[in-house]
């Protein structure tokens, strides 16, 4: 049987604001704007001027009802109609599982957002001012600890370019069942392991 191939594809996405998307890691990384060196215009993209060009419609509406017999999607804007769906969700913040957890009503930063990330930014420069021991880890229960490593590093290169390693005490404290960046199967190199070679105290727990 020959099925007909269709030229088009479409784009749903829900984001909230603008429909623009934030580079993250690994090619832009977030943590890039926290130590100043890029500003929020510099990693936000809008997704139609990337799309557009190769003949995917983009459309910025939420996806309300999946209707598989009709092979449907009923958005906030219409339905639309697809041969293949790929449903990609992201991750939703939950700093309320932990009291006292997060930047809105606890007393951690966050880099996972671009409101978080200047927030942090401000926090740091403070740092900067008047420096003493940082600690940065992840919380149980997620499911990505890179940034984590990431942005220890990057806050230790920022320290050394500016002379204040005589000033700084880094600590890294991670919960993931391997301390690596990655994950076992993804990194080759651990992350204690390169905290290490930095001086920089790597402490595993179990919360």
């Amino acid at each position: 049987m020959e099925v007909p191939f269709r030229r088009t594809s479409k784009t749903i996405t829900d984001q909230a604001g603008a429909p623009s998307v934030t580079m993250i890691p690994i090619l832009i990384p977030m943590e890039r704007r926290i130590m100043g060196w890029r500003k929020p215009g510099d990693i936000t993209l809008k997704v139609a001027d990337i799309l557009q060009p190769r003949g995917i419609n983009f459309v910025h509406a939420a996806a309300l009802e999946v209707e598989p017999e009709s092979r449907r999607v009923r958005t906030g804007l219409g339905e639309l109609s697809y041969d293949y769906l790929v449903v990609s969700t992201g991750p939703q913040l939950a700093f309320d599982e932990i009291p006292g957890l997060g930047p809105d009503k606890g007393h951690t930063d966050c880099t996972f957002t671009i409101d978080h990330a200047v927030r942090t930014g401000r926090n740091w420069q403070a740092i900067l001012d008047n420096p003493g021991p940082v600690v940065v880890g992840s919380a149980q229960m997620v499911s990505c600890f890179g940034p984590s490593y990431e942005l220890a590093f990057e806050m230790d290169a920022e320290l050394s370019a500016r002379a204040a390693t005589a000033k700084k005490q880094n600590g890294l404290r991670h919960s993931p069942p391997s301390p690596q960046p990655g994950g076992p199967a993804v990194s080759s190199a651990p992350g204690p392991r390169s905290a290490r070679r930095r001086n920089r105290p790597a402490q595993r727990f179990s919360p």
